[in-house]
């Protein structure tokens, strides 16, 4: 059974705390009191939340680096992550300047949000439904395997070496849908399509620099389906942990 989170417990105490302290103790009239003791409370209690809060930002850093893709509800939880970061960063050092300093930050940091949020608003149906949606559904162990056998064909075939290969074009290949795939790559390979792409092309790309020697490095790249010499770079780095010339010099014949 899924736990609803409990919000109410951690606002409304700190709310009656605040509304107390400050019919008792208004700013007006107790001003020092409140720089020496209540803000600094304060800057505490939200600098505990920001580092228990980071064991729900770590996972999805860690797939980021392993090249498994980033959902949009990963990149919300980033954003409002390290947005509130930067905003507390701005009150603590805004302390040493001007309490200006925070109130711009938060109100950037507010503004690039709504900025977000409306250049995604015609996908925020599936915004935050994102994973709640491959969990109603799931992909049977038969289904699994048609669609392993027709990924193999396409694999044979090369198509990951189109450049411009997009989910709906790989999975229009299979007969299946860009969601189907989509879930497919997440539940049974733990990977995002790009991920998934990548790693062919990186296998290709190993087998290149072992027998094309008198090629360069940037059309093995193009030969292999990368677009860019930057991204092959960077694919291959992340994938083998090597370059592609430390690899080639490794396995040199």
């Amino acid at each position: 059974m899924i736990k609803k989170p409990r919000w109410h417990i951690h606002c409304i105490p700190f709310l009656v705390i605040i509304i107390v302290v400050g019919t008792i103790w208004p700013y007006t009239a107790y001003s020092e009191y409140w720089s020496k003791w209540v803000m600094k409370a304060i800057y505490l209690q939200w600098f505990i939340y920001l580092a228990t809060s980071f064991k729900f930002i770590k996972p999805i850093l860690k797939n980021y680096k392993a090249l498994k893709g980033l959902s949009r509800t990963d990149l919300w939880c980033l954003s409002v992550y390290f947005g509130i970061t930067f905003i507390w960063l701005a009150y603590i050092f805004g302390a040493y300047t001007s309490y200006i300093v925070g109130a711009i930050s938060f109100t950037f940091i507010l503004y690039i949000i709504g900025l977000l949020l409306a250049l995604n608003v015609s996908k925020t149906l599936l915004f935050f439904k994102q994973k709640e949606k491959y969990n109603n559904k799931t992909i049977t162990q038969e289904k699994a395997r048609e669609i392993e056998n027709s990924i193999s064909i396409l694999i044979d075939k090369e198509l990951f070496l189109k450049p411009n290969i997009t989910l709906s074009e790989f999975a229009s290949g299979i007969k299946i849908t860009k969601h189907t795939l989509s879930q497919y790559l997440n539940e049974q390979k733990g990977k995002s399509f790009n991920r998934f792409i990548n790693e062919l092309r990186v296998e290709k790309a190993k087998e290149y620099l072992v027998v094309k020697h008198n090629y360069t490095m940037e059309s093995i790249g193009y030969d292999s389906g990368f677009n860019s010499k930057s991204t092959f770079f960077k694919a291959f780095k992340k994938v083998t942990g090597l370059t592609p010339l430390e690899y080639q010099k490794r396995n040199a014949r």
